[in-house]
């Protein structure tokens, strides 16, 4: 008996939507499941062919170890296996008395129930067809964890609110290589400043009369690497100076002689150098003293320097220094010698000249300090001469500390 003819659907029809390829393949198995399923319902009792029409939408169902799956999920169905060409031959009625389509009313009840099965299936597809997504790039900003469009149904609901906000870990990238404790950078170089007092006197340890004498204290601070240097340059009379140097308060050594002198490498951002300068013989010299160091802000302290008035010498009576400026700025000077009462005169002089050239001069009366502390604005690339001395009767030994800071 030939195939029972498919039959046409009465409803209009409509003007199908652009679809995906995988959509029209699922179109064209269902079309001809339903031809399958309308040929299925002619042959007789007797037949090989599925009887049950969930056995035909579910043939994997029946196998052991497969569970049922509902009919929205057919891309899932072993189509192949529903549509074996010998399966389906053997679903097509032979010829015989009981071939007629209309021999017997059960066999009618079958045709109805395969077109409702296949009209259902259809319905179905079409209510859980998933349309792949328009772009195939990344997510994009603010949809980060969002499900796939290959996993999420459809028929989920967008969320109205605004998409949660990325979260920012604290923790450090993977790649990134953090610098081991302790690690020092490349440390800038300071240029390096240059300062010499004349006219010191040194105290012997111990003098002819048992007094005990205190050593003068340089120190500055050193800024970033360079070479630091203390050097006794002259010396009347040619006595001999212990002359010695910590660094950040630990000894680096002592050098003795007529004109002793040290010289060591600042290899640390910062670093605070002291030097001390004392005679072991009982008549003392008077040295000019000078000291280089890198810094970026000249400034260097004098503690228990001698500060005695007249009739005393120069070198008892007044601290003298010179220095060249490396650019233009503020020169300040702070100086106490409490808790004494005494007048001082401070004298500022260029020697970019031939000669001297008084530029200030400060008169401190009945004083213990310089207060307020001196300024003064020096040029640029320029020697000054810088002089503060006591004015008064000698008494008491005054002691003086002071600091000089200069461009």
């Amino acid at each position: 008996m030939a195939d029972a003819p498919e039959q046409e659907d009465p409803r209009p029809q409509t003007e199908p939507e652009p679809q995906a390829e995988s959509d029209r393949e699922a179109a064209a198995t269902l079309a001809e499941l339903a031809s399958a399923l309308a040929g299925s319902a002619e042959q007789g009792p007797d037949e090989t062919a599925v009887a049950d029409p969930a056995a035909v939408a579910e043939p994997a169902a029946r196998e052991p170890g497969r569970s049922r799956m509902p009919f929205g999920r057919l891309r899932r169905i072993d189509l192949g296996r529903v549509f074996d060409p010998r399966r389906l031959a053997r679903t097509r009625p032979g010829p015989g008395p009981s071939s007629s389509p209309s021999s017997s009313p059960r066999i009618r009840r079958r045709r109805g129930a395969a077109l409702l099965l296949a009209a259902g299936l259809i319905l179905g597809l079409a209510g859980s067809t998933i349309r792949p997504a328009a772009s195939t790039g990344g997510p994009s900003a603010g949809q980060i964890g969002a499900a796939s469009p290959s996993t999420a149904p459809s028929s989920v609901a967008s969320p109205t609110g605004p998409p949660p906000a990325a979260s920012i870990s604290s923790e450090p990238s993977p790649s990134a290589s953090p610098t081991p404790p302790g690690t020092v950078g490349p440390l800038r170089k300071s240029p390096a400043a240059t300062i010499r007092f004349m006219g010191l006197i040194v105290d012997p340890i111990v003098d002819s009369s048992g007094t005990v004498g205190s050593a003068r204290v340089f120190s500055f601070t050193s800024d970033g690497p360079g070479s630091v240097s203390a050097q006794v340059v002259g010396a009347a009379p040619m006595a001999s100076t212990v002359l010695c140097l910590t660094m950040d308060g630990a000894s680096v050594g002592c050098d003795r002689g007529a004109s002793p002198g040290m010289t060591r490498l600042a290899a640390t951002a910062h670093s605070v150098w002291t030097v001390s300068l004392i005679s072991p013989d009982p008549t003392p010299p008077t040295v000019d003293v000078e000291f280089t160091w890198p810094t970026d802000h000249p400034a260097i302290t004098l503690n228990h320097g001698r500060f005695q008035g007249f009739p005393n010498p120069d070198s008892l009576r007044t601290l003298s220094a010179t220095f060249k400026t490396r650019a233009a700025g503020i020169l300040s000077l702070e100086a106490d010698w409490s808790p004494t009462v005494l007048s001082a005169t401070l004298t500022l002089s260029s020697l970019s000249g031939t000669s001297a050239t008084p530029l200030d001069t400060v008169d401190y009366t009945a004083q213990t300090a310089i207060s307020p502390g001196y300024s003064y604005t020096l040029k640029a690339d320029h020697r000054y001469e810088l002089d503060l001395q006591n004015q008064s009767p000698d008494s008491l030994r005054p002691i003086l500390n002071t600091t000089i800071s200069f461009p």
